[in-house]
């Protein structure tokens, strides 16, 4: 029997961790930048570990004004509480404080949403058909 596992870890308890659910595509790797990245849909959600105390995601992204002709407005919600809105147009790095409370009531689940995406099909005639909205970097809690 063969097992592939792409998001895998191990932490003690407390330790915050984080996995990515619906919304998020596969991995991409550019080689001759040497620069890997993850698209987002619209709506992309990831799993964040409760852990008793407030949890500050980082997310890290392209600038969306390489796909838009605006800065798209990007909310980051835990349950119903807006955790922060923001609208980059370079390339960005935000901390959000995830609070621990509504983290706990969330079960962990954090949605990053986005006013603007693009299907590549219709731009480049490929037969690419996803919902592009965020070209993200990277994504991390502490």
């Amino acid at each position: 029997i063969s097992v592939g596992l792409e998001q895998f870890d191990v932490q003690g308890p407390g330790v915050p961790m984080l996995g990515l659910d619906e919304g998020w595509y596969e991995p991409e790797y550019n080689p001759r930048t040497a620069r890997s990245w993850r698209w987002t849909a619209e709506k992309a959600v990831l799993w964040v570990r409760p852990v008793g105390r407030n949890v500050t995601l980082t997310l890290s992204g392209e600038s969306p004004l390489k796909y838009y002709d605006s800065a798209p407005a990007i909310a980051v919600a835990v349950g119903d509480r807006e955790a922060l809105r923001f609208s980059p147009s370079s390339d960005f790095t935000q901390e959000i404080v995830l609070p621990a409370d509504a983290l706990a009531a969330a079960d962990g689940r954090v949605v990053i949403t986005s006013d603007k995406f693009f299907v590549p099909a219709q731009r480049e005639g490929s037969a690419d058909q996803r919902h592009l909205a965020l070209r993200m970097y990277s994504y991390s809690v502490r």
